[in-house]
């Protein structure tokens, strides 16, 4: 309980040695998050779908920070080669460089990247809403259309997947290559594939883009770019946040040990020199074993009550004195000391008068005659 008079020297360390039973008085009612994450939880972001402006970027791109960027079919659709949009005048494609679409290639027949997107994800790899940002991680998903060998077999065609953390030059860096398998597309040649999920890098820039070559066998390109005659390469652009500080991760469970630091309440400061432990309870007994064999050395200034010992029942001294005292008192007694004698003192009278006879006769004769 709490002392109406706090202590004016707290200590600076917990007065008990093992915590309390008592929670604190504002617990949390569950751990603040289920698994901590890099990403601050209290920010989420759209998902946006890119656009073509060939004046700002020659591939689409998301202009604003997102979850989620998404170049769709109508931007994408086809090669080069055949009925690819955002030509502009010219047999371009829709990369951030000068990397072109191969020469040759028939639509819904041979290869194309259909669509393009780039998506924030969580710990476990899952899409969520929270935004793209240096520090965070993210993968590509994309829709492509392969070349069926025999009708069924796609396992001729590959997409390599890039990214860059900068576009004004990009500097692609390879995030694996993925070769179609039979069953992974439909009748029609169509399917979708991803990356691995990758660390969004720093870069000078705050554009940074992806890029998927989807060729015709062959090998990766050391500059991100095949240029086969049945290739199609694409590229999106998108905004990335700034880092934020890294979040400590809650605890699912309260701390098992006290506070180092004393609580406010009900001590305001703490003593300089605080014990480390209280001090022990008193004892139930004297701290001497038996009294003192002699007197203190300075008496009470009072009387006591009752005499300290009982009197003695008898004489002090055990025998008379046999010497008379040497200052007889001043003033005769009262009383003779003892009873007269019943006789003469002596047993027979003198026979010498007495040397200095008595002023007057007496009465009568002292004894018979």
């Amino acid at each position: 309980p709490v002392t109406s008079s706090p202590s004016s020297s707290p200590s600076g360390k917990p007065t008990t040695l093992n915590p309390t039973s008592q929670p604190s008085r504002n617990p949390s009612a569950s751990p603040t998050s289920r698994t901590p994450t890099s990403q601050p939880t209290t920010w989420s972001a759209p998902a946006l779908e890119a656009t073509f402006n060939g004046e700002i970027m020659t591939a689409p791109m998301c202009s604003e920070i997102s979850s989620s960027c998404m170049a769709p079919v109508s931007l994408l659709q086809g090669t080069a080669a055949n009925n690819e949009p955002n030509q502009l005048g010219v047999r371009a494609s829709n990369t951030i460089d000068s990397c072109q679409d191969g020469t040759n290639g028939s639509y819904n027949t041979d290869e194309s990247i259909e669509w393009l997107r780039i998506v924030s994800v969580d710990p476990e790899d899952q899409p969520w809403d929270l935004p793209l940002k240096v520090g965070g991680r993210a993968k590509v998903i994309t829709g492509l259309h392969a070349y069926l060998a025999g009708n069924t077999d796609p396992s001729n065609d590959y997409a390599d997947f890039y990214y860059s953390s900068d576009v004004d030059p990009p500097n692609w860096t390879s995030l694996g290559t993925k070769r179609l398998a039979v069953g992974e597309v439909d009748p029609d040649g169509f399917g979708s594939f991803e990356s691995v999920s990758f660390n969004i890098a720093e870069g000078i820039q705050s554009i940074h883009a992806i890029r998927v070559d989807f060729r015709y066998q062959g090998s990766p390109s050391d500059t991100a770019c095949t240029g086969g005659s049945w290739a199609d390469t694409d590229d999106l652009a998108f905004y990335v946040a700034p880092s934020a500080p890294a979040i400590t991760p809650p605890t699912s469970i309260p701390t098992k040990n006290p506070t180092n630091l004393p609580t406010n309440n009900p001590t305001n400061v703490q003593s300089n020199n605080p014990t480390n432990l209280p001090s022990s309870p008193p004892t139930a007994k004297p701290v001497t074993s038996s009294p003192t064999t002699s007197p203190t050395p300075l008496p009470s200034s009072k009387p006591t009550d009752a005499p300290s010992v009982s009197p003695s029942s008898g004489p002090t001294t055990s025998d008379p004195s046999t010497s008379p005292t040497s200052s007889p008192s001043s003033k005769p007694t009262d009383a003779p000391s003892v009873s007269p004698s019943a006789g003469p003192t002596t047993g027979s009278p003198t026979t010498s008068p007495t040397p200095s006879p008595s002023s007057k006769p007496t009465v009568a004769p002292s004894v018979s005659p």
